[in-house]
C-alpha cells in the first residue's frame, strides 16, 4: 500500500492555474524543497477555508497531504498577503514578473532558502513602496543570477587586472568585467557608481541588499546590465516583463 503523510512547509505562491470546476494547481517556492507543485481542491469556492492562502503572490504556511509523491493542500494559513501589490498595477506587474522568473530558475525539490528570502524581502519592499520598481527589479535580477550559479565576475578587468576599469563593461556571455577597449561581443556598460552597487549586491546579506543609493543614470545602467545578463542565462523572455515595460 502506498504511504501517505502530512508535510508542513511555508512557501510563496508563484503560479496558480484554474483546474476542474473549483480547484487550483499551484507552483510554490519553499525554502526546504524549492519548487513544489500541489493541487488545492475546492480553493476557488467561496466557502473554501484556504482560498486566500493559495492566491498568487501570497506567502502561506501550507499543510500538504502527500500520496504517491503528489501533494494536495490540506490547509493554507496566510503569513503575508503583500496587499500593496494589488492596489498598484505597476507594482503588481513587476511582482508577477518576479514570480514567473522564479518559477523558471528555482530548483525543484531542492533547498532554495536564498531565493525565497530575497523574494520575500523584495516583495515586501515593493508592496510598501520602500524602494522604486527600478531598484527592486535590478536587485532581483542580479542576485537571482548569482544565487542560481551565474554570478558575474566583477572584481577586476579580466584582461588588464584594473580594479577600476576604464569605461567598465560586462561581457554578457562570459560575465566578465572588462575595460571597454578590451571587450568584444555583446556587452552592457556600467559606470563607477553602478559597478560599486553591483559588487555590493553580489555579497550583501538579504536584509541589507536595498541599502544603497544611485543617481538615476547609474541605476539605469545597473538595471540594463542586470536584465540583459539574467535573461541571457535563462535563454528566454517573459510576457510579464514585456507587460511591465509597457506600463513605464
Amino acid at each position: 500500500m502506498p504511504t501517505t503523510e502530512h508535510v508542513i512547509l511555508r512557501g510563496l505562491v508563484l503560479r496558480e492555474v484554474d483546474y476542474r470546476d473549483a480547484d487550483r494547481m499551484l507552483t510554490i517556492l519553499t525554502a526546504e524543497q524549492g519548487l513544489v507543485s500541489a493541487v488545492a481542491r475546492g480553493a476557488r469556492r467561496k466557502s473554501s477555508h484556504f482560498g486566500a492562502g493559495t492566491q498568487l503572490l501570497v506567502y502561506s504556511e501550507f499543510t500538504f497531504f502527500e500520496y504517491r509523491g503528489k501533494l494536495s493542500v490540506d490547509a493554507a494559513e496566510p503569513q503575508e498577503l503583500f496587499l500593496g501589490l494589488r492596489s498598484d498595477i505597476l507594482r503588481l506587474a513587476l511582482a508577477s514578473y518576479i514570480a514567473e522568473a522564479l518559477a523558471a530558475c528555482a530548483p525543484e525539490r531542492s533547498p532554495a532558502s536564498a531565493l525565497l528570502g530575497d523574494a520575500l524581502n523584495l516583495l515586501y519592499a515593493l508592496s510598501r513602496g520602500l524602494r522604486s520598481e527600478a531598484v527592486i527589479k535590478a536587485v532581483f535580477e542580479l542576485r537571482a543570477s548569482a544565487i542560481c550559479g551565474w554570478q558575474p565576475d566583477l572584481e577586476e578587468c579580466a584582461v588588464c587586472g584594473a580594479e577600476t576599469p576604464e569605461d567598465p563593461v560586462v561581457e554578457i556571455a562570459s560575465g566578465e568585467l572588462k575595460c571597454a577597449r578590451h571587450a568584444s561581443g555583446d556587452r552592457a556598460e556600467l559606470d563607477t557608481a553602478s559597478l560599486a552597487a553591483a559588487r555590493f549586491l553580489l555579497h550583501a546579506p538579504s536584509k541589507r541588499m536595498l541599502s544603497f543609493k544611485l543617481p538615476e543614470e547609474s541605476l539605469a545602467l545597473l538595471g540594463r546590465m542586470a536584465e540583459k545578463f539574467f535573461l541571457d542565462k535563462l535563454e528566454r523572455g517573459f510576457g510579464t516583463l514585456d507587460f511591465y515595460k509597457s506600463l513605464l
